[in-house]
């Protein structure tokens, strides 16, 4: 098992992203904190974006949390961030379902 952990940033991303935090519990009187899917898929369209494209890891994943989770999140959250972030037309593309980005 993998777990990342990263600290609070300080902008207004970084402070909702921290904010919409979720507990699931995981056992009797046992919970995690995780992220939610919809800031996964918008900090790993930053990360994938700001690292030049260079590794399908993060493009894969977005796809992959959209497939899963995509039904349940909340489009206009996601929308209105990917904006903000100047993510729109990546989101796009990932919503799609291909399997790889390549540099714009």
């Amino acid at each position: 098992m993998k777990v990342d952990l990263f600290a609070v940033g300080s902008t207004p991303f970084d402070e909702t992203e921290f904010a919409r935090r979720r507990r699931v519990p995981v056992r009797e009187a046992e919970t995690l904190v995780l992220k939610s899917p919809e800031n996964t898929v918008l900090r790993k369209l930053l990360w994938d974006r700001d690292g030049g494209f260079v590794s399908n890891t993060q493009w894969r994943d977005v796809v992959a949390v959209l497939r899963v989770s995509g039904a349940d999140m909340d489009a206009a959250y996601l929308t209105t961030w990917a904006k903000r972030l100047k993510l729109t037309d990546l989101l796009e593309r990932a919503k799609g379902g291909s399997s790889t980005v390549s540099a714009q």
